[in-house]
């Protein structure tokens, strides 16, 4: 039996769970670290471009495919277990705020055992998400990766985009730079491979009257990077 894999290029699922406690509010989010990359956007006259659309291809460590995989559409698959017939919330949060960006399972009752859920993710940017996992006093979460190519960002959202002024910015520690993500399939739990994000980064930008524009990087993860990217009209 072939094995596919989880997105458009990649969907990489950290193997190490968080369990909490949920006897109380959740710790809370950790700090960002405040190294970024502060980008400016601007056309060939030095004049910024606002409303940018700003896609992270994430650069992940060499890692050999198994020959039998398969490049599948861009579907999280999360597995989980239950003790006992309960109530379970299944969800996609943000990185670094965990703010709850989609429910898959709302609080829905369901019996004991082994279950598994698929969630479109074609819509979301690329980038490093959280799956939550909720059921009676138990909160668990795992680290999921995105990561697609500019020609199948068509329609996923941005990471972000330029302000009035051309700039925006992206934290190193919310893009997950030197985390490191095990492959899994859709018919098991169970790793097949690691890589890890790499300290280049790529950058690719569209916007309407101008060319697009794709560019590749190293970054110091400790110190902030000021950078200008220069689009050419069409």
């Amino acid at each position: 039996m072939k094995m596919k894999f989880l997105s458009v290029s990649f969907l990489l699922i950290l193997s190490a769970f968080t369990f909490l406690s949920c006897s109380g509010d959740d710790p809370a989010a950790p700090v960002e670290t405040g190294y970024a990359l502060e980008g400016k956007v601007t056309d060939a006259s030095g004049n910024p471009v606002s409303n940018a659309d700003i896609h992270y291809i994430p650069q992940l460590a060499s890692y050999s495919l198994p020959k039998t995989s398969e490049i599948a559409g861009s579907e999280i698959v999360i597995w989980y277990s239950l003790p006992r017939e309960t109530s379970v919330t299944v969800s996609i949060l943000e990185n670094i705020t965990l703010k709850t960006l989609h429910y898959i399972v709302n609080n829905q009752v369901r019996s004991a055992g082994n279950h598994i859920v698929v969630f479109d993710a074609a819509n979301l940017p690329n980038g490093v998400y959280n799956s939550e996992i909720r059921y009676d006093a138990t909160v668990i979460r795992n680290k999921i990766l995105l990561s697609r190519e500019p020609s199948e960002l068509e329609n996923a959202g941005p990471y972000t985009v330029s302000d009035a002024k051309g700039n925006f910015r992206m934290d190193y520690k919310k893009l997950g730079i030197g985390q490191k993500f095990d492959f899994h399939t859709d018919v098991s739990p169970n790793a097949i491979g690691r890589k890890e994000i790499t300290d280049s980064l790529c950058i690719y930008i569209t916007k309407s009257g101008y060319k697009d524009l794709q560019t590749t990087f190293k970054v110091a993860i400790d110190e902030s990077l000021k950078k200008e990217f220069i689009m050419a009209g069409e």
